[in-house]
């Protein structure tokens, strides 16, 4: 599941200067919803939506980190 969320987050979190490989998952959207169905039943969607937070959380404090870094010599 984590690899399927890195996967539909590598955009933003390449952007926020995490190093995520280039051969990521395609669809992993929808294959990490369809999994959390298999595996948490009627809770699929929270469980979904949870995921999502949680990676815009680090992408945003990876943010704030860059920020609060500043620009690399």
């Amino acid at each position: 599941m984590e690899s399927l969320l890195v996967s539909e987050a590598a955009p933003r979190l390449r952007r926020e200067g995490v190093p995520v490989p280039r051969n990521v998952f395609t669809d992993a959207d929808v294959r990490l919803y369809r999994l959390l169905e298999q595996t948490a039943g009627n809770l699929a969607h929270a469980r979904y939506l949870a995921y999502l937070r949680q990676a815009a959380s680090f992408a945003d404090a990876c943010s704030r980190a860059r920020m609060i870094r500043g620009p690399r010599a």
